[in-house]
């Protein structure tokens, strides 16, 4: 939790320290308690399952537990991120028992950086500026198996499972790159569920696509949509 200041507390599972607590026998923390090692004021913060990030003022990212030192290990020493660029958005997916922690920084000049790994077996992958993406990115959303993008233009890109056809664009083949949403051109936000995807456009509109397993079809009904669909706002 960030709070007043620029504080950050964490609590909860602390087996990889990604609670920030500097003690191996504690791998339960209860209660919150001040991360330290944070250099100046915090200005957001993103949690990963057994990572977590915090991003500074002056666009520094500091990353403790399982990938604290940019390494596939474990520790409750924040440590910085290695980047050219001062970064203003920090983003991390909600892991699964099939997909480890991907993480996802955008610096001032629009470029996105990525690191984690892809599955609870795969090999870790560093800090890599991402190929496809050296626009303008405004925003990024993370399902637990797939990454959005929102660009300065109003489009929006997206990346990774596509079982469900959570990637928007028509087709159900995975993408290990980013590939464009269909018929989006004026987005403004974007929000990334578990097998589904959401955006809101300039004129109020929301549009949906992925998997609607709970009644969160636009017509309310149970199904999938590869592509944007209109939500009906009363």
């Amino acid at each position: 939790a960030l709070l007043g200041g620029g504080r950050v507390v964490g609590w909860g599972d602390n087996s990889k320290g990604q609670v920030g607590v500097d003690d191996q026998s504690v791998t339960q923390q209860l209660t919150p308690v001040v991360v330290a090692g944070l250099p100046g004021e915090i200005a957001d913060i993103a949690a990963a399952g057994d990572v977590s990030l915090a991003l500074t003022e002056d666009g520094q990212v500091f990353q403790w537990g399982k990938y604290s030192r940019f390494e596939f290990n474990g520790s409750p020493d924040p440590v910085s991120m290695p980047s050219t660029s001062s970064i203003r958005i920090v983003s991390s997916n909600s892991p699964t028992d099939n997909v480890s922690s991907n993480l996802r920084a955008v610096d001032a000049a629009g470029l996105v950086w990525s690191w984690g790994a892809y599955g609870p077996s795969s090999d870790f992958y560093g800090v890599t500026a991402m190929v496809g993406m050296e626009g303008m990115v405004t925003a990024v959303e993370q399902g637990s198996t797939h990454s959005l993008y929102l660009k300065l233009d109003g489009t929006v890109w997206a990346q990774g499972r596509n079982d469900h056809g959570e990637l928007g664009n028509g087709t159900g083949t995975d993408s290990t790159t980013p590939v464009r949403v269909s018929d989006l051109s004026n987005a403004v936000s974007i929000s990334a569920g578990s097998p589904h995807s959401l955006a809101l456009d300039r004129e109020g509109r929301v549009w949906a696509w992925g998997r609607h397993g709970y009644g969160a079809a636009p017509d309310g009904t149970i199904g999938l949509s590869r592509v944007p669909v209109q939500v009906p706002i009363p």
